[in-house]
This record gives structure tokens, C-alpha cells and sequence, in this order.
């Protein structure tokens, strides 16, 4: 019988969560704590409570969440509990505060959102700068079913930490078979960038050329490649890949730091008629 009462409060609990009756769910919710906590599962109906009211009252939600830490610090639901308060970190831009909590989720054996918390978990290391353990990670191997967005930004994320680490060769190995057409602008950059730095000119040509219907970025890896020319010695090379920015519809910036590098090869060169005409156009 007492058995029978404690299942019929857990379900009044249901119905008035279902209903949105917030104040006669906490008088159930009282009743478990004071008669029934050390009954089976008791902890679902508090995390159900506390994740319910924590999208009004979230003050309030934090006593229940410390009630299923407390007592059932390995339960399931305290460990998507810890999930809540890693999203709420992460979502406020507390990376570092976020990621304790997303490493234990991690740690237990529930099954429920780990794609989402071993992505966060990734994505909250790379904004604190923490490129090491972000590679760390990928390359235990150990990821689990992630969505399709987040499956095509795992690797983005592995070869932007290469990349900050100044590991062009490792960014070239993880990227070399993208698509760069749907890449952001950021990415293209750092796509043909460690492509050019790898050594693999022909093919940072080929990439860049892909670029030609996105005029800001194009106009970057022209300079990229106008620059290694420059640093090439290859002089002719360098003048056409510079003036191509400029003719271009890329940034006035870049522009103008195409024009100061034309302008220098001709000078170097004593052709300091085009010299002076380049330098003229900048603006």
C-alpha cells in the first residue's frame, strides 16, 4: 500500500508538471522528499521538477538540483544535472567552468546527449585557448553519435587548433579532402593558407580559384599566394596574383597592401614609374 501511494504521487507529479500547475507539483514533490527519498527512482520526479520550474524560477530549481547531487551523486540524473549546469556555463560564456562539468556527463555511462556535451566539451576548450587538449580528445578516438552539423564541425574544430598551434602540415592532412566551397571565410583562409605553407602550391591555386564568387575572401588568398611568390623570388608570379587583388572586388584593405606589395617589387625591380603609380592608387 505505501508502495501504491508513492507511485500515485510520482504520478500527480507528471500530471501537473503536464499541466504546467507548478505550485501543486512542489506539494507532491515535498511529500517525496519527506517520506519517500530513499524509495526507487525517486530522483526522476525531482529532476523532471526542478528542470521544469528552472525555465521560470531558476533560483528555485538550484535547492532540487542540489538535492539529487547529494543524494544521488552517481545516479543518471545526477549526472544530467551536471549536463545542465555544463550547458548553463556554456551558454553564459563561462568556458572553464563549463568543462568539469561536461567531463564527469562524459565519464558516466549515460547515453542520452553525449554527441552535444563532447561537442561543447570541445568547443568550450578551443575558446579558452586550450588547442592541446582539444587535439587531446579527437585523438582518444573516442566520439560519440554526433548530429550532422556536428560531424562536419569536428574536424573544422581539430584543424583550427592545429592551426593556432602553428601546425600547418597536421591542418593540411586534417582538411586536404574538404570541400572548401561551404567552408566560412575563416576557414577558407586557413585552408589555403596551410596549403600553401605545406608546400602544395597547386593545388592552394586551385583551392583559391574556387573562391572567385566570394570577392573578400578571394582577395585574401590572391595576397597569400602573391606573398609566398614575393618570398619565392618569383617576381612575375607575385606581380599577378597582386594585381589581380586589386582588380578584384575584395576589401580596400587588402587592396592596399597588395598595392604596397606591387609597389616594392617594382621599386626592387627600378621600375619605380609603376612604382609610384601603385602606391598612388592606395587609399
Amino acid at each position: 500500500q505505501v508502495v501504491n501511494r508513492y507511485e500515485a504521487v510520482k504520478l500527480l507529479i507528471e500530471i501537473y508538471l503536464a499541466n504546467d500547475d507548478i505550485a501543486a507539483a512542489e506539494k507532491q514533490i515535498k511529500i517525496l522528499l519527506n517520506q519517500y527519498i530513499t524509495y526507487k527512482n525517486v530522483e526522476e520526479s525531482i529532476y523532471n521538477f526542478a528542470m521544469k520550474i528552472n525555465e521560470k524560477r531558476p533560483a528555485s530549481a538550484g535547492k532540487y538540483f542540489s538535492v539529487i547531487l547529494n543524494r544521488f551523486p552517481e545516479s543518471d540524473y545526477a549526472m544530467l544535472v551536471n549536463l545542465h549546469y555544463g550547458n548553463e556555463a556554456f551558454n553564459s560564456g563561462n568556458y572553464s567552468k563549463a568543462i568539469p562539468y561536461y567531463e564527469k556527463f562524459l565519464n558516466s555511462n549515460v547515453s542520452r546527449y553525449r554527441g552535444m556535451a563532447f561537442y561543447n566539451l570541445l568547443k568550450a576548450h578551443f575558446n579558452i585557448s586550450n588547442y592541446d587538449k582539444v587535439l587531446e580528445i579527437i585523438g582518444k578516438g573516442k566520439i560519440p553519435p554526433l548530429d550532422e552539423t556536428q560531424w562536419r564541425e569536428i574536424p573544422l574544430i581539430h584543424a583550427r587548433s592545429y592551426y593556432k598551434l602553428e601546425q600547418y602540415d597536421q591542418v593540411y592532412m586534417v582538411l586536404k579532402w574538404e570541400n572548401i566551397a561551404p567552408l566560412s571565410d575563416d576557414d577558407a583562409y586557413m585552408f589555403v593558407d596551410s596549403t600553401i605553407r605545406t608546400g602544395d602550391i597547386v593545388n592552394a591555386e586551385s583551392l583559391a580559384e574556387k573562391l572567385k564568387e566570394r570577392p573578400l575572401i578571394y582577395g585574401k588568398t590572391l595576397e597569400l599566394l602573391g606573398n609566398y611568390y614575393k618570398e619565392q623570388n618569383n617576381y612575375l608570379k607575385a606581380e599577378k596574383f597582386f594585381t589581380d587583388v586589386l582588380e578584384s572586388e575584395t576589401s580596400m584593405e587588402v587592396k592596399n597592401r597588395a598595392a604596397i606589395s606591387l609597389a616594392v617589387i617594382l621599386r626592387d625591380n627600378s621600375n619605380f614609374n609603376r612604382s609610384d603609380y601603385y602606391l598612388n592608387r592606395i587609399e
